[in-house]
């Protein structure tokens, strides 16, 4: 099996189930983060999630924010590619802003880096100006 052919395995594994609460995040960390892992949500205020964010800590931090933010009302993913040691997730997602009950949609494009079958980084593209509306 190719390397490519596994990290689009493994991603499509984790993403396959759902993300664990702060009591289970040290071992979903365990188990698909490096220690060093960076996590980059381009974008600036007002989208509080937006930022870099380091380790597993960081991603956790992430995800809170996110569904503090945000409720998400469809998330579709679309492609799962790889080149070397990088994996390529399409999708969209609709999303409505908890604080002002406005709804955006975007595409997205997920870059993750893998190695020894553990994430060490993880880059998202978003349409940034739709959810930046969105919280305005």
């Amino acid at each position: 099996m190719s390397q490519e052919t596994s990290n689009v395995e493994l991603v499509r594994e984790l993403l396959s189930g759902p993300l664990p609460d702060a009591a289970g995040m040290p071992v979903f960390a365990a188990k698909w983060f490096a220690d060093s892992i960076t996590i980059s949500y381009p974008g600036a205020a007002p989208i509080p999630f937006a930022g870099t964010r380091q380790g597993w800590r960081g991603f956790a931090d992430f995800v809170t924010t996110f569904h503090q933010s945000v409720e998400t009302e469809h998330m579709e993913v679309g492609s799962i590619d790889a080149a070397g040691d990088k994996v390529f997730i399409s999708g969209s997602t609709r999303g409505r802003v908890r604080s002002t009950g406005k709804v955006y949609t975007s595409s997205w494009l997920l870059i993750w880096t893998l190695r020894d079958r553990r994430i060490t980084q993880m880059v998202e593209y978003h349409d940034t100006q739709s959810i930046a509306t969105a919280f305005s």
